[in-house]
């Protein structure tokens, strides 16, 4: 029964582990949807000059396909989107940067527009690369951490 419980302690910290880890692979993917979405919004302003609802309701995003299911899209695209990004986002930086962008779209003339999605382009690449450091450098720093810990509180618990 010891034998068990043992096991039982390691795996749990094994599986903290992984799961430290996968939230820092999820963090990089929705970033990576996250600068998806602006290039096809910014290729939307650009050639077709649509209203910001309809190019939302155009995109493959999750955050569209997220603020397009909302009550408050057809009234106000730029709220269902900012709410689509607290749904999404999970850190509190992630989510000012893309409260910040969600704040000016709409808001001025097309080359406006231009300059506001390319300076958060600029701004989303530099924590896009800190979300990929970040995940080259501690996903397996989790996985040994958890692992070791269960192991470490295995032999002090039996």
């Amino acid at each position: 029964m010891r034998a068990l419980g043992g096991v039982l302690l390691v795996c749990s910290g094994l599986l903290w582990g992984l799961y430290k880890a996968r939230e820092l692979v999820v963090r990089e993917r929705v970033l990576t949807e996250l600068r998806k979405m602006m290039q096809g919004l910014e290729t939307g302003i650009r050639y077709s000059a649509s209203p910001l609802g309809d190019l939302v309701r155009q995109g493959e995003s999750p955050f569209c396909k997220e603020a397009v299911g909302l009550a408050v899209f057809p009234q106000d695209p730029r709220q269902a989107l900012a709410q689509a990004g607290e749904r999404l986002l999970s850190q509190k930086g992630d989510r000012e940067l893309y409260q910040g962008f969600v704040a000016g779209l709409g808001a001025s003339d097309t080359q406006g527009q231009l300059g506001h999605i390319g300076l958060y382009a600029a701004m989303l690449e530099h924590t896009l690369g800190q979300a990929r450091q970040e995940r080259e450098a501690k996903a397996r720093l989790y996985v040994s951490l958890g692992l070791f810990g269960g192991a470490a509180l295995c032999l002090l618990l039996l």
